[in-house]
């Protein structure tokens, strides 16, 4: 990665200071005394557990790197390396020639698996509301849910699956109702289930589930 690319990545010192965020600059969720804040290594904006994830770079003469990008960051700069919906459908538009520092930066990530960015694409536009992008949240029933005996067990996970931090006395173990797995207090969240006839119940459902469930494409 060159010194022009890693000039894309905020500096710590110019970070937004987490104390005074109130809200996530991406879902404009309020922040509980709880929940934990996060810096994104591209825009500096203090974002939530659930509108960011954790990437891996190459910083020269210091090897393997691990930094937080927001959905915000990941949908502005990856867009343009996967097939939009339009495309996909069978548009032969041909791709604009992107500038080698913007391509160099951007492969100096991995890039996200295509159907995994048409999920975040998704659900960075509806939290900002583009009517060009009306997407509906499939509904989330209790027949999602997993039997407790198909969950994962406790012993068998030492971090976190959704942002790999690793457990810790002060940082528990929960399992996500959909998948079994295992996760941190960070990457999981109570969401709404539709039960018998209307009614509704709130299970726990990790990041990764989240944005399975609430948006398949």
């Amino acid at each position: 990665m060159t010194t022009e690319t890693l000039h894309r990545f905020v500096e710590p010192r110019h970070f937004a200071v987490k104390e005074l965020a109130t809200h996530c600059t991406v879902c404009t969720g309020e922040y509980t005394n709880w929940q934990r804040k996060h810096n994104c290594a591209m825009c500096g904006e203090v974002v939530c557990a659930q509108c960011m994830d954790v990437r891996s770079i190459t910083v020269p003469n210091k090897g393997a790197a691990k930094v937080s990008v927001c959905f915000a960051c990941t949908v502005r700069c990856e867009h343009k390396y996967h097939c939009d919906t339009k495309r996909a459908a069978g548009d032969d538009q041909e791709p604009v020639n992107e500038a080698p520092a913007e391509h160099t930066y951007t492969a100096s990530m991995a890039l996200m698996d295509k159907r995994e960015f048409l999920r975040v694409d998704a659900l960075f536009h509806y939290y900002k509301g583009c009517p060009e992008h009306n997407h509906e949240k499939p509904v989330l029933t209790i027949e999602c849910i997993a039997p407790v005996d198909a969950w994962v067990l406790d012993v068998h996970r030492h971090q976190c699956v959704a942002c790999a931090r690793k457990f810790s006395t002060l940082l528990r173990k929960h399992h996500c109702r959909i998948c079994g797995e295992v996760v941190c207090k960070n990457c999981i969240q109570s969401k709404s289930a539709l039960s018998t006839g209307t009614d509704r119940v709130n299970i726990q459902v990790c990041k990764l589930c989240f944005l399975k469930y609430y948006f398949v494409n």
